[in-house]
C-alpha cells in the first residue's frame, strides 16, 4: 500500500489498489466508531475514520485526492448502514469529516518541511496545532452549526463531543496509519527486536484490559508508565500502536458499561464519554511528548554518530597522524596512521609523553617554546623536528600544533598536533642544500688550478680585514708571479702551461698549512696568499719556503735564465685601522713583487724594504 500511495505512477491497477485499501481501512474504522457510539446512545467517543483518511491524503499525490476523498466519504456513509439512509446527520457527518480532512491535509502539505514521519518536534507541533486543535474546531463548528448531528444535546455539548472525538481519532489513528502507509509497521516485525515489540504490545493490551475493566479510576495511572516504557524501549511506532490499542479498549469497555468511566455515579453518558476522552487525550499527549523527545534524542545521537564516523573516516584515512595531547604533553588519542609512520599501535602511546617518548632530545626546547607560544597567543604553530620510531631509528616530521579548548568554558585543555612525515622531503632538501653548497664551493674555486678564484679571494680578504680591524691584529699578503710564463707557453704550449700553473698552485697550498690561510689565483699566472695574524717576517719566511719548493721541482724552462720554472713573491703586512681599506695591502705586495721581478726574479721581496711604501708592522 505504501508503494501505491508514494509512487508517481498513475496506472489504473495502482489507483484501484490504493482505493480499495483506503475504502477498507476507513470503513473498518467507521464501523468500529459507529458500533461504540451506538452502545453509548449515539455519542461518538472517538472518530477514527478521519485519522485514517488524513494519513492516506498526506502520503498520496494531490491528483489522487478527489478519488480518495470520494472513496473515504462512501466508506463513512456505508459504515452507518444500520441507520436509515435518509437521516440528514449521516450526510452532514460525511461532509464535515471530508472538509476537515481536506483542510488539514492541504495546510500540512503547504506547511511541510520534509517527509511526514512525525518524528521531529516541528512536525509534531504542526500536526497537533492543525490536526488536533484548529481543524477539528472548525469542523465541529461547521457540523454542529449546520446539521443536527447529536439530537438531544445542546450546541455546546454537541460541539465538545464532535471536537474531542475528531481530535482523538486523528491523534491516535493518523500516526499509526502513516507508519503503515510508509511500510514501517511490517519492517517492525522483521527487526531484531520484533519479539520485544510484540511482548510490549501484549503487556500493554493485558494491562489495558485489567485497568479499563475494573471500576477504580486511580488504577488508570498505571497505563502511563506502560506507554512510556513502550515508547522508550521500541520507539514511537510501538507507542502509537499501544495508544491506539488502549483507545479502542477504553471505548469498547466504556460503551459496554464496564470500567472506571462507566462506573461514574450521577454522570450522564455524555459526561462519562468526555471523562474518557480527556483521559485518552492526556495519555496521547504524554506519549507524544515522550516519543518526540525520544526521537529527537535518537536523531541527535544518530547525527553525532554520523559526524563521528565522518571525522574518523577523514582522520583515519589521512596519511598524517592526528594526536590529541593534554597540557602536559601526554597523548590521549592517536590515529592509526601512527602505526604506519612510527610502528607503534595507538594503545601503546596512550598517556605517554610526546616529548620524552617520541621526540629527539635536541628538539625538546624548541617544541616546549612552541607549545608555550600556542597557549599564550592561541594561534597555530608549525615546527620541524625528529621523532623516534619503534625500531629506534629517527625520522623527520612536520607538526602543526594548535590549542584544544573546552566547548563550554573555552579554557585550554590540550593540544592538537597534526604530524606529517617529511623524511623524504628533508632528505631531498639536504641533497639540494648539499648540491647548493657544492655549487657555492665550485663557484669559489678556480676551475684550472683548484684553488680559490678572485671573487672568493676578495670576499675572504674583506672578511679577514674587518676581523683584524676589530681585534687590532696584523694581516699579511703574498703575491706570487711565475717568472717568464709567457715564454713557457710560447715554447711548450698552453696545455703544458696549464699543468705548470696547477703544479705551482698545489705546491703553494701544501706549504700553507694553517686552516686560516687561503691560496687564490689572483689572475693569469699570479697567485695570492692571505695570512691572518701573521707579521711580515713570518710571511716572508713562508714565501721563501714556497719559492724553494717550486724551484726544487726542476720543471724545465728554457725561456727562463735559471733553466727551470721559478717564481717571484712580494709580501706585505698591515694592522687595519678603523675605516681603512685592504687595497693598500695588495698595492704594497704588488710593488714588492714588481721590485723582485726587476731585480732578477726568483726571489722574495718584503714591502717594508721599499721606502716608498707606507706600512705598519707589529
Amino acid at each position: 500500500m505504501s508503494a501505491g500511495l508514494i509512487s508517481s505512477s498513475e496506472r489504473a491497477p495502482s489507483l484501484v489498489r490504493d482505493g480499495v485499501f483506503v475504502f477498507l481501512t476507513v470503513f473498518v474504522a467507521g464501523v468500529l466508531s459507529f458500533e461504540f457510539a451506538q452502545a453509548s446512545s449515539g455519542v461518538y467517543a472517538i472518530w477514527w475514520p478521519n485519522g485514517v483518511l488524513l494519513a492516506a491524503l498526506l502520503m498520496a499525490k494531490k491528483q489522487r485526492w478527489p478519488f480518495l476523498l470520494a472513496i473515504g466519504g462512501a466508506a463513512i456513509v456505508l459504515a452507518h448502514a444500520p441507520l436509515p439512509a435518509w437521516q440528514p446527520r449521516i450526510l452532514w457527518l460525511a461532509v464535515g469529516c471530508l472538509d476537515e480532512v481536506c483542510l488539514v491535509a492541504l495546510v500540512m502539505r503547504w506547511w511541510a518541511d520534509g517527509p511526514f514521519t512525525l518524528t521531529t518536534v516541528r512536525q509534531v507541533v504542526r500536526f497537533v496545532i492543525l490536526g488536533v486543535i484548529v481543524c477539528p474546531i472548525i469542523s465541529a463548528i461547521f457540523a454542529v452549526g449546520l446539521g443536527n448531528v447529536y439530537p438531544g444535546h445542546s450546541w455546546i455539548s454537541a460541539f465538545v463531543h464532535w471536537y474531542l472525538a475528531d481530535a482523538l481519532g486523528i491523534a491516535t489513528a493518523t500516526p499509526v496509519m502513516l507508519a503503515a502507509y510508509r511500510g514501517s509497521i511490517p519492517k517492525l516485525w522483521k527487526h531484531a527486536k520484533a519479539m520485544q515489540s510484540a511482548g510490549l504490545l501484549i503487556l500493554l493490551t493485558i494491562g489495558g484490559c485489567l485497568c479499563l475493566f475494573q471500576p477504580d479510576m486511580a488504577v488508570l495511572g498505571l497505563l502511563f508508565p506502560l506507554v512510556i516504557v513502550a515508547v522508550l524501549r521500541m520507539g514511537w511506532i510501538v507507542g502509537a500502536l499501544g495508544v491506539l490499542t488502549l483507545s479502542i479498549l477504553a471505548s469498547g469497555f466504556t460503551s459496554a458499561g464496564h470500567g472506571p468511566f462507566a462506573a461514574l455515579s450521577h454522570a450522564t453518558i455524555g459526561d462519562r464519554t468526555i471523562e474518557m476522552q480527556l483521559f485518552l487525550a492526556a495519555l496521547v499527549g504524554s506519549a507524544a511528548i515522550v516519543a518526540t523527545v525520544f526521537e529527537e534524542r535518537r536523531r541527535m545521537l544518530q547525527q553525532a554518530k554520523e559526524k563521528e564516523r565522518s571525522v574518523r573516516l577523514l582522520t583515519e584515512s589521512s596519511p598524517d597522524v592526528l594526536l590529541l595531547n593534554d597540557l602536559s604533553s601526554r597523548m590521549l588519542y592517536t590515529t592509526r596512521a601512527v602505526t604506519r609512520m612510527l610502528g607503534y599501535q595507538p594503545v601503546e602511546l596512550y598517556r605517554k609523553s610526546f616529548q620524552i617518548d617520541l621526540m629527539h632530545p635536541d628538539e625538546i626546547p624548541a617544541y616546549a617554546d612552541a607549545l608555550d607560544a600556542v597557549r599564550r597567543r592561541n594561534e597555530s604553530r608549525t615546527l620541524i623536528y625528529r621523532m623516534r620510531r619503534k625500531d629506534g631509528s629517527w625520522m623527520w616530521a612536520e607538526g602543526c600544533i594548535s590549542l584544544y579548548q573546552d566547548e563550554r568554558s573555552a579554557e585550554p585543555i590540550g593540544f592538537v598536533n597534526v604530524v606529517r612525515d617529511i623524511t623524504h622531503r628533508k632528505e631531498a632538501e639536504d641533497r639540494l642544500q648539499s648540491a647548493y653548497n657544492e655549487l657555492e664551493v665550485l663557484a669559489a674555486i678556480d676551475a684550472l688550478t683548484g684553488v680559490a678564484n678572485r671573487r672568493h679571494f676578495d670576499a675572504v680578504l674583506d672578511a679577514e680585514w674587518k676581523r683584524a680591524m676589530r681585534s687590532g691584529s696584523i694581516i699579511s699578503m703574498l703575491l706570487i708571479d711565475v717568472d717568464f710564463f709567457k715564454n713557457f707557453n710560447d715554447i711548450y704550449g698552453h696545455l703544458k702551461g696549464d699543468d705548470c700553473l696547477r703544479d705551482i698552485a698545489a705546491t703553494v697550498s701544501q706549504c700553507t698549512r694553517r686552516s686560516t690561510d687561503m691560496v687564490a689565483r689572483f689572475g693569469g699566472e699570479e697567485f695570492a696568499v692571505i695570512l691572518p695574524e701573521t707579521d711580515e717576517a713570518g710571511a716572508a719566511a713562508l714565501a721563501e719556503r714556497i719559492r724553494q719548493a717550486v724551484e726544487s721541482h726542476n720543471v724545465r724552462h728554457d725561456g727562463n735564465t735559471h733553466g727551470v720554472v721559478t717564481i717571484s713573491i712580494g709580501c706585505s703586512a698591515m694592522v687595519p685601522t678603523r675605516g681603512s681599506s685592504w687595497l693598500p695591502l695588495i698595492e704594497a705586495a704588488d710593488k714588492a713583487l714588481y721590485r723582485g721581478k726587476n731585480s732578477g726574479r726568483n726571489r722574495v721581496i718584503r714591502a717594508s724594504h721599499l721606502p716608498q711604501v707606507l706600512w705598519r708592522t707589529s
